[in-house]
């Protein structure tokens, strides 16, 4: 009973510390069914999407051109059996509503199968807007340039400061 009683104590100190990892995470923290129903959300989920956010789905919180990429990520994970009895993780990018703008977050999700064959998806999601605009403003850029250069009809060159042509 001693050793029971132990083990009980320890588990539930490792449940409370889970708790309060999910709870304190600055990251968006989910639990949702295969239908996308949000079952429980972190204080950061609630702070992007507002506390009316948890009742919608993950698939009605999706930017609409998104919507499918998203659809298929999850669908593919799934595999071609929908009774999956084993852990499938999987990731994608999607735009989801901001306070301002639309935000690109970075899901990380692993599907959980239980006893009675009901999956649900413990999910994380990253802030990657910055670095999408960043993405987003290079290639305009960088096609910018590609016009400049084929539209040219002299030759062009570059050189560094030691006179090293470094591009023609």
């Amino acid at each position: 009973l001693v050793l029971l009683w132990r083990g009980a104590r320890r588990r539930i100190a490792a449940e409370a510390e889970r708790d309060r990892l999910f709870e304190l995470s600055p990251d968006l923290m989910c639990v949702f069914d295969g239908e996308g129903r949000f079952q429980r959300v972190n204080p950061a989920f609630d702070a992007l999407f507002g506390p009316g956010g948890s009742s919608q789905t993950l698939f009605d919180l999706v930017y609409p051109d998104d919507r499918e990429a998203v659809v298929r990520a999850l669908a593919r994970a799934r595999g071609p059996r929908p009774e999956q009895t084993e852990s499938v993780a999987v990731s994608f990018e999607a735009r989801f509503p901001g306070a301002e703008q639309w935000r690109w977050l970075h899901w990380s999700a692993r599907s959980a199968p239980d006893r009675r064959g009901i999956t649900s998806w413990y999910a994380v999601a990253h802030d990657v807007t910055k670095r999408r605009n960043a993405e987003t403003a290079l290639a305009a850029e960088t096609s910018f340039r590609q016009a400049m250069e084929d539209s040219m009809l002299t030759g062009m060159r570059a050189i560094d400061m030691e006179g090293r042509i470094t591009y023609v």
